[in-house]
């Protein structure tokens, strides 16, 4: 995914300045900043939910010359919050994805991919009467249905998220976030957008510090995520890895993961 100038004005503000972006695939991109950074727009403005100008391309494509059904088969996106407005089922929420992506005459896809977020068992309970982490599995349950493959006749899928961990528990989120760095390493891309800088640095390839509405940093973790630029980004000073006072939690949820 590379994007080229590009630039959002809503009524008389613009919200995004004129900004270069790039993500490839084979691994995770977060989107990291403050609130009102430009963030979500411009994830929105990638995926085509709200108007952009700047130039946009998606597997070598220009986005503005691909139609919908081309887009489909290749990218799919979960938003920050997601209303369903009918009384669906868990399952067919999920086939909603599955049917618009080209592996729609695949069986079996809509269920295993609700089992790889820990909601078997779920399938036929009504959408509504899930908790909020409950429906942000379900929904990216539908994302991964509709790009299954990460890879497909020679070229990756993506997924575009907006805060995909924002309503879940650690573990939860450890799931998620572990399903789609494995699905970067199969080829897949992945462009998400993160609060956590915690997640951010145990996941993140490659990571795009926003700060009102430009660019402020790029390149790894370790070269993004530094006292300097959090505490610019930020305006508040930050300090990266430094024991808590005495007496005062200091967790280390990295420590979970298998160092191999």
């Amino acid at each position: 995914m590379i994007g080229k100038n590009i630039r959002v004005t809503l009524g008389r503000r613009e919200i995004l300045h004129g900004l270069d972006f790039e993500a490839r695939d084979g691994r995770v991109t977060a989107i990291v900043g403050p609130n009102g950074s430009g963030k979500s727009t411009l994830l929105k403005a990638m995926t085509g939910e709200i108007p952009a100008t700047g130039d946009m391309s998606l597997n070598g494509r220009d986005i503005d010359a691909m139609q919908p059904w081309e887009l489909a088969s290749v990218r799919a996106v979960q938003s920050q919050s997601t209303t369903v407005a009918f009384p669906f089922t868990v399952i067919e929420v999920v086939r909603l994805g599955h049917s618009a992506g080209p592996w729609a005459a695949e069986p079996g896809i809509p269920e295993a991919a609700l089992s790889r977020l820990g909601l078997d068992g779920y399938a036929h309970r009504y959408y509504h009467e899930l908790s909020g982490g409950e429906q942000q599995r379900a929904q990216l349950a539908r994302v991964l249905a509709q790009v299954w493959h990460p890879v497909q006749a020679f070229q990756p899928s993506w997924v575009f998220l907006d805060e995909p961990v924002s309503s879940l528990d650690i573990g939860h989120q450890f799931v998620v976030m572990d399903l789609l760095a494995d699905y970067a390493r199969q080829g897949g891309g992945v462009i998400t957008v993160m609060h956590d800088l915690n997640l951010t640095a145990i996941y993140a390839d490659h990571v795009v510090l926003m700060k009102d509405g430009q660019v402020l940093a790029r390149g790894t973790p370790a070269e993004v995520l530094t006292d300097e630029r959090l505490s610019q980004a930020y305006d508040h000073p930050l300090r990266v890895n430094r024991p808590a006072p005495s007496g005062v939690p200091y967790l280390l949820p990295q420590a979970c993961r298998d160092a191999s």
